[in-house]
């Protein structure tokens, strides 16, 4: 009975209902790419379809922006706790952050979403049409983009190790 079966591993723990439900605010939501601080004209480069979207988001756009944001999905406050942006090199890009709403509370400071720590996070003050970003002080092509739904991180994450024990 010598048999091989791929299995896919996405969590380290089982998940609580309260994290399957914050997973669940970030479906329906949208990367923005823009050259105006205020996102008077932009393209719309990524839409979150479910939640199981690629951890390095894929962007095949060929075009410079300035300003990028995650335009959050309905009643769902902008809720993440990380945007990450990449060039081609893979190196992240950082700039400044922008948003259209003050933060729920001091706890969620836009500022969170570009610490590189998945347990900090952004939320705003407003339900709908709530949108965080950063303006990278000149365009520059982005070809990958993260969008880290907010969780307890209990998730596998690319470059760490694992030891996966069964009986």
């Amino acid at each position: 009975m010598n048999s091989v079966e791929d299995v896919i591993l996405r969590r380290k723990y089982l998940k609580s209902d309260h994290v399957w439900q914050m997973e669940q605010m970030v479906v329906g939501g949208e990367i923005h790419a823009s050259n105006f601080s205020d996102f008077k004209d932009y393209d719309v480069v990524y839409k979150v379809n479910d939640v199981n979207y690629p951890d390095m988001i894929k962007l095949d756009i060929g075009k410079s922006y300035r300003c990028w944001r995650y335009y959050s999905a309905p009643e769902a406050r902008c809720n993440i706790a990380e945007f990450q942006l990449f060039d081609s090199q893979m190196n992240q890009c950082y700039g400044s952050p922008i948003i259209n709403f003050a933060p729920l509370d001091s706890n969620y400071r836009a500022e969170n979403l570009f610490d590189n720590d998945w347990l900090t996070s952004y939320e705003s003050d407003v339900k709908s049409d709530s949108w965080v970003g950063c303006d990278l002080g000149q365009p520059k092509i982005i070809t990958h983009a993260r969008v880290v739904q907010r969780s307890d991180d209990n998730g596998i994450h690319p470059g760490d190790e694992y030891v996966l024990m069964y009986w």
